[in-house]
Order: C-alpha cells, then sequence, then structure tokens
C-alpha cells in the first residue's frame, strides 16, 4: 500500500525538460557504465535505459551501451578499461564506482550516483558539478544517522543495536564516527560489524548475538541492497528488527527501510545523460540531492518478530507491506 508518490529536485534547478532532443540518424551514441551488483544492473536496464529510449536514445538504433559489473577492489581496473573504449557518458553507481570514473578520465562525462563522498568536499558546492562529474547524491550518511533514529524509536528499550557495515564504502571510518556519536546522543551503544558479502554474514550476526543487540541498521551499500532477502531472513532467526536503506529492502523482508526512491533516481540520470549526449556539459547540470524520503513498513516481519511498532511510527509510513 504507497501512500505517496516521491520526485527529487534540488539546487534550485527546476526539472529537465521532457521530451526527446532529436539527434541526426547517422550519428551513434557510446554510454558505458560501472554498476556494483547485479540487482544494479536490473535497474539500470528497466529505469534508466527504458527513459532513455523515452528520450530518443535506444539500444541498436543510435545507441551503444557498455555495461560492466564490478565488485569493489576490481573498480579501478574496470573503470579504466571502461574508459579506453571511449564513451561519450559514463554512468557511475556507487561511491567506488564514481571515485573509479573520475580518476580514469577528466575529460569524459561521468554521471554520479550516489555522489556523498564527494559532496563533503567543501570545493564542491552543491549547485555546481566537479569538472567533468555531475549527477545524483542518496545522502547514505545522513539518511543513516536517520535511519538509526527511527529504529530507535521502534524498539524504545534497546541498550544496543548493531550496526552491519561494508568496509570499502568510502569514508567509512567517518561514517562509523558519525553514527557513534548519534547513538551515544540517543543513549544507547551501537555495535559495529564489518562484512564484505555474503561469506561473513554468519560470522556477523554471531558476533551480533554474543554483543546482545536488540536490533540492526544495516548501513547503505549497494552489496546490503543486493543481498538484502537473506539478510533479512538470517535475521529473524535471532528475533533482530531490521533497518534498511531501500525501500525496496523493505518488500524483500526488512523490518523498516527509510531512503529515496531508487527507480526514480535511475530515471533522472536517463534524463542527465540524454542531455549531456545532445551536447549540454556537464558543468551546467547541478548535483543534485532526493528533497524527499520514504519510510516503508513490512507487517508480515513484524508478526513474524512479534513486534508491535509505536502508533506515532505508524502513521508516517509511505507504504505498509502486508
Amino acid at each position: 500500500m504507497r501512500r505517496r508518490e516521491f520526485i527529487t529536485p534540488f539546487c534550485g534547478a527546476g526539472a529537465l525538460p521532457g521530451g526527446v532532443w532529436a539527434q541526426p540518424a547517422e550519428k551513434l551514441y557510446r554510454l558505458g557504465a560501472l554498476l556494483p551488483a547485479a540487482q544494479v544492473v536490473r535497474s539500470f536496464r528497466e529505469a534508466t535505459v527504458a527513459e532513455l529510449a523515452k528520450l530518443g536514445f535506444t539500444e541498436a538504433r543510435n545507441l551503444v551501451i557498455d555495461a560492466r559489473l564490478s565488485p569493489s577492489d576490481q573498480m579501478p581496473a574496470i573503470a579504466a578499461e571502461l574508459v579506453r573504449s571511449n564513451p561519450d557518458a559514463i554512468l557511475a553507481v556507487g561511491g567506488e564506482a564514481i571515485a573509479a570514473s573520475i580518476a580514469a578520465s577528466d575529460t569524459i562525462p561521468v554521471v554520479m550516483y550516489g555522489a556523498d563522498a564527494l559532496l563533503r568536499d567543501p570545493n564542491l558546492p552543491l549547485s555546481r558539478s566537479r569538472g567533468n562529474a555531475t549527477g545524483f547524491a542518496i545522502l547514505g550518511p545522513e539518511l543513516d544517522i536517520k535511519r538509526l533514529e527511527i529504529l530507535r524509536e521502534a524498539v524504545p528499550t534497546a541498550a544496543r543495536i548493531g550496526v552491519l557495515v561494508q568496509p570499502s564504502t568510502p569514508n567509512i571510518e567517518g561514517r562509523m564516527h558519525d553514527l557513534a556519536t548519534a547513538a551515544r546522543d540517543q543513549g544507547f551503544e551501537p555495535i559495529f560489524i564489518q562484512a564484505s558479502g555474503a561469506g561473513d554474514y554468519r560470522a556477523a550476526f554471531a558476533a551480533f548475538r554474543a554483543a546482545g543487540v536488540a536490533a540492526l541498521l544495516i548501513a547503505s551499500h549497494p552489496q546490503f541492497n543486493t543481498d538484502a532477502g537473506e539478510l533479512a531472513a538470517m535475521s529473524l532467526a535471532p528475533g533482530l528488527p531490521t533497518m534498511c536503506h531501500w525501500p525496496e529492502m523493505a518488500t524483500s523482508g526488512c523490518l523498516l527501510a527509510y531512503g529515496p526512491s531508487r527507480v526514480a533516481l535511475f530515471r533522472r540520470c536517463a534524463e542527465y545523460i540524454a542531455r549531456i549526449l545532445a551536447g549540454t556539459s556537464p558543468r551546467d547540470l547541478p548535483i543534485e540531492r532526493p528533497s524527499q524520503v520514504e519510510l516503508s513498513y513490512n507487517l508480515r516481519t513484524a508478526r513474524a518478530l512479534g513486534l508491535q511498532l509505536p502508533t506515532t511510527l505508524l502513521a508516517r509510513a509511505d507504504e505498509v507491506i502486508e
């Protein structure tokens, strides 16, 4: 049951004009994409590529797409390969992909999906792009703190709350410090456990159980999004209420999710890509961040946990999964 839909304007810029940007029939455009997880590839295909077709850039007609799926530790090498293919633009999803793409080229336009680390640079105001790069932030660090607050509200008696973090996350130490400060301000102890992927989850959950955590924040990272169903199932056995980052993760079984619409952001990426392919400089496209987020609640998971959330929290939910 969805109560509100979501749009993402920012920086004083209005929505980009719709319609199709007409191009010469003989022109063939090349789009590179550096993607961190299989689920991201699906979203890219279903939202970005489909939206590009509406805007006049269609595969097998005037657009060639070179999409590369890469684990975090191989991002620099894969980005370098992608740059050598000389695309007209690159879509980089996630902090690791963004950093690798910008390092690989200072001339090829890069559309960033998840530019959070860059936004902390005092030389990069939100109203301007970074040279050849522009795009969209998802506010992972800021929203993780808000997610922690909401989870605390859901489990008000918790003395300890676990935080699952992915070690390759950009500025991971800074993000953990900020979360620890927020937890102390709210009067509980955070227990941080790092996990790179599925092979680490069993040990991570064992550590959380040994530490006596009463709830779990799954910090934002593409790998955790891909593994949302597995993480949600593993949290049920020890009875851990979970907070995740994308609304879709609540559909996979997380108790709560709080974040922007992933599909809406992928579509906005298509609009930026289309403008760049049509000749607009990245410098003329402002970096945007979400102005609205969704709170999703999985009622089935709550019942399985035997948990009744506060009515004040339920009243704020944009989506209740029954």
